[in-house]
């Protein structure tokens, strides 16, 4: 999925684990399984682009919640499109972060 689409990590897997794929996060960081959504206190969505096709990838992390005016009415904000959080950022408070992935090459 290096596309340039925001994503949930769950995206990529079906999470029956949600260890380190999971994109809801409690009070103390811990991953939520699907179910539990609604008891998030954040969220992340990653996003993947090609910086030198099949050798170096962008990553873009975002971390996100629900500024207290909405909370109450935000329900289960992991489980809201990526798309979705992207066209009201006025709901929500965020955190970026960029990086830069390559293949281990050894010969």
């Amino acid at each position: 999925h290096v596309d340039g689409t925001w994503r949930r990590p769950d995206d990529y897997n079906n999470v029956t684990n949600p260890e380190g794929r999971s994109p809801g996060f409690d009070i103390l960081a811990r991953d939520l399984v699907q179910n539990d959504y609604g008891l998030a206190e954040f969220c992340v969505h990653v996003r993947l682009n090609w910086l030198e096709t099949n050798r170096l990838i962008r990553a873009e992390v975002r971390v996100f919640w629900p500024r207290d005016e909405v909370r109450s009415s935000s329900g289960a904000f992991c489980s809201v499109a990526p798309d979705t959080v992207t066209g009201t950022p006025q709901y929500y408070a965020f955190v970026y972060t960029t990086d830069a992935i390559r293949q281990n090459i050894t010969q």
